[in-house]
């Protein structure tokens, strides 16, 4: 594992439930085919606060930022595939 994917998928583990679900899955079965600027944006994701993503992901709130919105809708399209 690289140092940097660690690190991500360190930044998966958040301090609500509901936001590890959906993040640390997603980065299990996709970051490696990410490309080079999706993965730039997953990373500019997890740098926002929990709240924050709580409302993207579960209020609906969309992002100002255009490039962090399509990443929380591909998040939400492979949560939606999940079979549990």
């Amino acid at each position: 594992m690289q140092k940097n994917r660690a690190k991500v998928h360190w930044s998966c583990r958040r301090g609500m439930k509901e936001l590890d679900l959906l993040l640390q899955p997603f980065f299990d079965v996709h970051y490696e085919q990410l490309t080079a600027a999706q993965k730039a944006h997953f990373e500019q994701l997890l740098q926002l606060d929990d709240l924050v993503l709580f409302d993207c992901f579960f209020k609906r709130k969309p992002l100002q930022d255009c490039h962090l919105q399509t990443m929380v809708d591909m998040i939400k399209s492979h949560q939606q595939h999940v079979a549990y």
